[in-house]
């Protein structure tokens, strides 16, 4: 739970809950486009 502190890393964390679901993708990808969008937002913001 303390892990999860702001509404970025709660999207992203549904998302790859949801990614792990439904899909069969290597976990690496999951791993590679949460550091992809976190490098984003701090980049734009």
């Amino acid at each position: 739970r303390t892990a999860i502190i702001d509404p970025l890393t709660l999207g992203i964390a549904l998302v790859t809950l949801l990614l792990l679901w439904r899909t069969r993708l290597n976990n690496a990808w999951y791993i590679a486009a949460g550091a992809l969008t976190g490098l984003a937002h701090t980049l734009l913001t």
